[in-house]
This record gives structure tokens, sequence and C-alpha cells, in this order.
């Protein structure tokens, strides 16, 4: 994997370099340095960007099965939202705003509500670059 791989995929998934960094466990500047092509991109870190990027499709599908629940039909974006919440928290308000999108895309789900912020974002980082 080359540097301008691993930033399209992470800019892909509107995750920041602070959030990759943790999640794979090294220093933001070490992420730097691979996406700048000043270091070579260890060969593990393609299997987590798929690990994440496959985090990212269930909640495009979680979002989806939330919305066809007709117990959650009347505040189906906080039901959403809360069971997300975890990831959301490591990740950040742009990459559910991916998701969002995602699903939206994908699946012509009326998403104004979730990119509405509602008041469980609030406090919540948007993200770092």
């Amino acid at each position: 994997m080359t540097g301008e791989e691993l930033r399209a995929r992470r800019e892909y998934l509107g995750i920041g370099r602070p959030e990759v960094a943790a999640r794979l466990g090294v220093r933001e500047d070490t992420v730097r340095a691979w996406e700048r092509g000043k270091d070579p991109v260890p060969p593990r870190i393609a299997s987590e960007l798929a690990a994440m990027e496959a985090e990212a499709a269930d909640h495009v599908d979680d979002l989806v099965d939330v919305w066809r629940r007709p117990d959650v039909r009347d505040d189906w974006a906080a039901a959403v939202v809360d069971q997300a919440m975890p990831t959301i928290q490591g990740y950040g308000r742009r990459w559910w705003r991916h998701v969002v999108i995602r699903a939206a895309q994908t699946h012509a789900l009326p998403v104004g509500a979730l990119l509405a912020a509602p008041d469980r974002y609030s406090g919540m980082p948007e993200q770092s670059q």
C-alpha cells in the first residue's frame, strides 16, 4: 500500500489522522510520514484499514435495518445514533456523516435527521485532521 492510498482510504472513511493513529496504535506523525511517502506503510495497515471499512459498512447496514423496523419508525434517527454512538465517539461526526451518506446513496434513506447533529452529538469532536 502506498501512502497516497492510505490517505485516500482514510479520507473516504471520513477519519482523521489522530483517529487512525489511535486505532493503529501509532503516533499521528507516523501516519503523516506514511501518507507523505517519507516512510513505507507496513503491510499490516492494509488489513487494519479493511477492518475499518468493514466496520463502516456494518454501520450502513445497521442504519438501514433500524430504518426498516416499525417499532422505531417515530424516532428512528435517535435509535440509529444511539446504536452507533460508541463508534461515532471513536471516529467523530465526520465519519458518521460519511456512513449516513453511503446509506442514503445505496438505500435511498431520508438522512436529514441523522445529519442534523442531534443533542446526542453535543460535546463530541467534529474530527481533527
